[in-house]
């Protein structure tokens, strides 16, 4: 590629080198604290997230941080959104030709786009010269040739739409707000609007977030993103697959039954659904068992990566109650599910202190869960959780808390 092209792009993209600033006004994310323990450590920091859950400001805060303590010029920001075919080791050399010194920090974005940006970033960390960040959107360890090649030299974490309390923040109240019950849940039904999605907080028109997430996000993830990924003979029906998701969060899949309703083969349907969690549009929970063999034999749920109610504004109570499922698994980073043959049923099974936590979501008035019960009996647990629209108290080993209060907890 062009040197000086590459040199006008660079300029451009760090506007701290002309005594300017990466952006203002950016707020934390909870991500935030983590990633700050890991800056001393030589290994490269990867974040990985759905498209345009905040990646990029994440970076400019990191760097925001980092010039209260280094010179501006050691510190290199650098997007392969339109430059895929840079080369990210010959970067370093194009900033020392601009400032004179070779930087010591390199924040790479959507470096997924690189042929082999593996081996490339590999060299750069193996010179011992640089603390390397990267950011993709999707996982950047879908090919076991990445995870094998960056053994021992990178720490992943995943960037989620913005969690309850997030929300809140960027909202302007705070990131423990404290209102009375109808006050949040007037702020919980705008969240669910929004998706969590940090460019839609506040936004309150249904038709302006249904156009965004699905022409920012999904048409861009679905018919971009995951063709250059994998072999995808029919978009066009992996796109079907992530609608029906999003219409019925939580949905129980059946390979046999669905791959005949979408006309494929089951291989296919495999194929699609691993495709849709590669790149982080949707979530799947495994049925809970005490034997990892037998989880791997029964069914999955899948949940979109993100609880949107703009997506589907005919949504009744039904829909609803399925969009706040989503959300308190998202919020709580659940892997697993509970569900028998004979249909008794726990939406969530969290860990609490090496013990199962089975938690149940009823935002209807009705309360009863046989599930909850039939599970604590089958698997000895100290507690369930029932989360409610408004109930609370204790029935036994069975806590009620409010839905919200649960979510403005520490995500999981």
């Amino acid at each position: 590629m062009d040197d000086i092209k590459l040199e006008r792009a660079a300029v451009e993209l760090n506007p701290w080198w002309k005594g300017g600033a990466p952006a203002q006004g950016i707020l934390p994310r909870e991500l935030s604290g983590q990633i700050e323990k890991y800056l001393p450590q030589r290994q490269m920091i990867a974040i990985t997230g759905l498209r345009r859950t905040g990646k990029t400001m994440l970076f400019y805060r990191t760097i925001g941080g980092l010039l209260r303590k280094n010179e501006a010029a050691s510190i290199m920001y650098f997007s392969f959104d339109d430059f895929a075919d840079a080369d990210p080791h010959g970067l370093s050399s194009v900033a020392k030709a601009i400032n004179g010194i070779e930087p010591k920090y390199l924040f790479f974005d959507e470096i997924q786009k690189v042929p082999n940006w593996q081996e490339k970033v590999k060299r750069l960390y193996d010179s011992g010269r640089h603390k390397i960040f990267l950011s993709g959107s999707e996982s950047l360890f879908i090919r076991g040739k990445a995870r094998e090649s960056l053994a021992g030299r990178i720490y992943e974490f995943q960037l989620k739409p913005l969690s309850f309390s997030e929300y809140a923040a960027f909202s302007g109240l705070g990131a423990n707000p404290r209102l009375n019950a109808a006050e949040l849940r007037a702020l919980f039904a705008e969240y669910l609007l929004t998706g969590g999605f940090p460019e839609l907080a506040g936004a309150k028109d249904a038709a302006l977030v249904r156009k965004y997430v699905r022409e920012s996000i999904l048409e861009k993830v679905l018919f971009s993103d995951v063709p250059r990924l994998f072999s995808i003979e029919e978009p066009s029906i992996m796109q079907a697959m992530m609608n029906i998701i999003i219409e019925t969060p939580g949905l129980l899949v059946e390979a046999s039954s669905l791959s005949k309703d979408l006309g494929i083969s089951r291989q296919t349907l495999s194929k699609y659904l691993y495709a849709l969690e590669a790149s982080l549009l949707v979530r799947k929970l495994y049925n809970f068992s005490k034997s990892r063999t037998s989880t791997e034999r029964k069914l999955k749920k899948y949940y979109p990566a993100f609880a949107c109610s703009a997506l589907t504004p005919a949504a009744d109570e039904l829909h609803t109650s399925r969009l706040v499922e989503t959300a308190c698994v998202l919020h709580s980073g659940a892997q697993f599910f509970w569900r028998t043959p004979q249909k008794d049923e726990v939406d969530m099974v969290l860990d609490s202190n090496g013990n199962p936590l089975p938690v149940e979501i009823k935002w209807g008035k009705h309360l009863k869960s046989s599930g909850m019960g039939k599970f604590m009996a089958k698997f000895p647990c100290p507690r369930g959780l029932l989360l409610t629209r408004d109930a609370r108290g204790r029935d036994g080993k069975v806590e009620r808390k409010p839905v919200v209060e649960f979510l403005l907890e520490k995500s999981g």
